[in-house]
């Protein structure tokens, strides 16, 4: 149906290998363009003309009528077109929620480019929307520097009522009607997987269930399935005449008198 492309480049112009501004448009049996500075395959001749009518050519005054010797657009001319992108990286998805048949997801990312860029993948019935932003370029030595946006909207067999993806950095959106291994029916709330299959996502860290219950960072002994009474063995502090005096308290938990005391 219609698709186009937009990238920041290199400005390879300060070098000569690039023109400042070149645009290339052809229509039906129509055609603009421009070249700064002037690109052969582009613009065959530097020319000043109107509606047919032709006043100068190469800095010289040559007035023509309906001139006929300007040459085709060549196929160099659209270079710069279908610059490789990056292809985002995706191990391990952590789910944060989910309802039924959309959910919310995150992933460690690798590199940078695996954490730059938003992407939209959208279906529905025979319709398909593919649009990609701010996506790094395959190899960063290209003369893209980054991809500012990719769209394309086609007609597809239908295959599915929707389905669609959207991502931002490392988080992602996922919908699916009716759902499929990559979007599995569930119910999660904060990484807790209620209804559905999890085997595909992982829990995130801070909402696993822990076997260990943590007291003050540190282990408690009833985490262990041991009890130990207050009174065993243990010694408390009483005082004699304002002076602190260190007591013994048995397992019977009479006490014994200290050699201080006595």
């Amino acid at each position: 149906m219609s698709q186009g492309s937009s990238y920041f480049v290199k400005p390879l112009c300060l070098t000569g290998e690039k023109p400042v501004c070149i645009d290339v448009c052809s229509g039906c049996c129509c055609s603009t363009r421009y070249s700064f500075p002037q690109k052969k395959e582009v613009v065959s001749k530097m020319r000043c003309a109107h509606y047919g009518v032709q006043c100068c050519e190469g800095g010289e005054c040559a007035p023509k009528c309906c001139t006929t010797d300007v040459k085709p657009i060549q196929s160099t001319a659209f270079g710069g077109v279908g610059v490789p992108m990056h292809k985002v990286k995706i191990n391990e998805e952590y789910i944060l929620c989910a309802a039924c048949c959309c959910m919310a997801t995150m992933f460690i990312p690798e590199t940078d480019a695996d954490a730059r860029g938003c992407e939209v993948l959208d279906r529905r019935l025979c319709c398909e929307m593919d649009m990609k932003f701010d996506m790094a370029p395959e190899t960063p030595t290209d003369y893209a520097v980054y991809i500012d946006n990719i769209y394309q909207y086609a007609c597809i067999s239908p295959t599915t009522c929707f389905k669609g993806m959207a991502r931002v950095s490392c988080m992602m959106i996922k919908y699916a009607f009716p759902c499929d291994d990559e979007v599995p029916f569930s119910i999660a709330c904060c990484g807790l997987v209620l209804v559905g299959e999890s085997a595909k996502f992982k829990s995130p860290a801070p909402f696993r269930p822990s076997s260990a219950a943590l007291v003050g960072g540190v282990e408690s002994s009833s985490s262990k399935g041991e009890y130990l009474p207050s009174n065993l063995g243990s010694s408390s502090m009483s005082q004699q005449h304002g002076v602190p005096v260190a007591v013994a308290v048995p397992i019977n938990g009479a006490p014994e008198s200290t050699e201080m005391e006595r």
